[in-house]
């Protein structure tokens, strides 16, 4: 019997207490104020939330191409090759930096999905780098012994090297960690460029040429296919379960 009270008096409160049916909620709704974002507005707007130590330590390594091309006496295409890696780093820590502080979560919640959101990123890294690197390709080949072709394949093996391991670490290690593993990669990448170019000439022999070449291919093609994992996975939410 006390059970059947007690349901009953749930029954009763349940309905005593029921909310109303709401009454004209579409049309309020509609009389409230949507700010809207087209797609340029939505690009220049994730640019405001690139932070300003990335630009000033991207300015940073530009410069300091310009210097080993202004004061090097040799070696001038592996000694800036081996400095590229960190121009690198520095894009893929502002990818890392919304797992690294448990942002995905938010970033999700917003008007914008997170792929968007990441493919924004990508256009305006992808950009600025891109135009970084054609400003270095352009300095190093004025005083490079490489025609600009093979100057250009040089210092871009390096940076596709890079990008594609760092995007794979992104997804495959904790997200707490990820920035030390992407830090350690560039490192590795830029101190055995190093030691393998002041080692001798043969590093750059036309005999390794298509070594170069498939390994430059093979960077590019890992490094697609990873930014298009990292896309997928953030639209399945996956990136939030790497902990």
């Amino acid at each position: 019997m006390k059970q059947m009270r007690k349901k009953d008096w749930s029954h009763e409160l349940t309905l005593a207490f029921a909310a109303p049916a709401p009454k004209r909620k579409e049309a309020f709704l509609k009389t409230m104020p949507v700010p809207q974002l087209d797609p340029w507005g939505f690009f220049f707007t994730q640019l405001q939330y690139v932070r300003k130590r990335t630009w000033i330590f991207s300015i940073f390594i530009l410069l300091a191409c310009i210097g080993i091309v202004r004061f090097a006496s040799d070696g001038v295409c592996w000694k800036t090759a081996a400095l590229l890696p960190f121009l690198t780093l520095i894009t893929t820590t502002e990818f890392a930096r919304f797992a690294q502080w448990n942002m995905a979560e938010l970033e999700m919640s917003c008007k914008y999905s997170l792929s968007q959101i990441l493919m924004a990123r990508f256009l305006i890294f992808g950009t600025s780098d891109f135009l970084m690197l054609g400003i270095i390709i352009g300095i190093v080949s004025t005083q490079s012994e490489f025609y600009l072709l093979r100057t250009a394949l040089y210092l871009v093996t390096p940076c596709t090297m890079t990008a594609a391991l760092s995007l794979w670490i992104i997804r495959r290690t904790p997200r707490s960690d990820s920035i030390y593993f992407c830090a350690a990669t560039s490192a590795f990448i830029s101190i055995a460029h190093d030691l393998a170019g002041s080692s001798g000439a043969y590093f750059y022999h036309p005999d390794l040429l298509p070594v170069w070449e498939i390994l430059c291919l093979g960077s590019v093609c890992f490094l697609l296919k990873q930014s298009k994992e990292l896309l997928s996975s953030a639209r399945k939410g996956q990136l939030l379960f790497i902990h």
